[in-house]
């Protein structure tokens, strides 16, 4: 870094003077180079903190100004759940976190106008402020879930045809999110072991914890009833159905004997046709509404 270099005597004398006003006698030396360069460090030391103290007090005005926000919120009895950030695939975690609610205005129906007529608007005009504020994300209460293990937040409301869950419920109505089951899965596992219900998130390795690839199978070919049934036929109770790839595994065996009885029964098994059609026909046209 090149020396600086002053003009004139006196401008020394003023950026000597600036950085300690509580002195006047003039820095002996002055018009050494080390003594300059010495004078260009204490300038920036002193800028460096009185930037980093003008951030902090800049924060702490932030700060004061969200919790402002979220006073509103209660005062106005309105039911908002702040989260430390998101679970959910594809999303980065906001400054000041999360917060989930109905940001609908109150309204009431009037049956003589046939219209709405508005009682509080107060959750539009506080989301419009949370915006405006920055750095907080707004999401619909009944689209969004916190996992129980890291308070962060994940979807249970489908925003595309390529969604997939990304969370599980485990026992009594305990959801966790795919990152916090992955760390410890065998509750799940346990639970969906033996039965028609798949795994659905795809982050869990298997393998790691004893399971036996047996087959992946094409999307038309996925067919679960007739799996379980083939599975029953050869006396296998111990598989998992993994949605997410469309996989079958199976447990408590290390025998590729047994993996390759499993892959032969799901190959020529018998696919109920009228069965397999009306699930798929469930599955892709809404139910009928009155």
């Amino acid at each position: 870094m090149p020396i600086r270099k002053f003009d004139t005597e006196d401008a020394v004398k003023a950026a000597w003077l600036s950085l300690f006003p509580y002195t006047q006698r003039v820095l002996p030396g002055f018009e050494e180079p080390a003594t300059q360069r010495r004078l260009i460090e204490i300038a920036g030391e002193r800028t460096w903190a009185i930037k980093r103290g003008t951030q902090r007090l800049f924060e702490n005005c932030r700060q004061a100004r969200f919790e402002k926000l979220l006073q509103i919120c209660q005062d106005a009895d309105m039911e908002v759940n702040w989260y430390e950030g998101y679970a959910e695939p594809g999303y980065d975690d906001p400054e000041f976190g999360v917060l989930t609610g109905n940001w609908n205005d109150k309204t009431r129906w009037n049956p003589k106008t046939k219209t709405s007529e508005l009682i509080d608007s107060t959750p539009s005009r506080v989301a419009a402020l949370f915006e405006k504020f920055g750095g907080v994300e707004l999401e619909w209460e009944d689209e969004w879930y916190g996992c129980e293990d890291c308070n962060k937040l994940i979807r249970t409301s489908a925003d595309s045809m390529c969604w997939r869950p990304s969370y599980a419920f485990v026992g009594d109505c305990t959801i966790l999110c795919a990152d916090c089951l992955a760390r410890d899965p065998e509750d799940l596992l346990e639970s969906l072991a033996g039965t028609d219900k798949p795994l659905e998130i795809g982050s869990i390795d298997l393998e790691e914890h004893g399971w036996l690839l047996v087959d992946e199978l094409e999307s038309w070919d996925w067919d679960i009833n007739s799996i379980v049934k083939a599975l029953a036929d050869v006396q296998i109770d111990r598989f998992l159905l993994c949605s997410a790839d469309n996989s079958v595994w199976i447990c408590g065996t290390k025998h590729r004997g047994q993996v390759r009885a499993a892959k032969a029964a799901i190959e020529n098994r018998e696919m109920d046709l009228a069965d397999y059609l009306g699930d798929l026909h469930d599955s892709l046209v809404p139910e009928a509404t009155e």
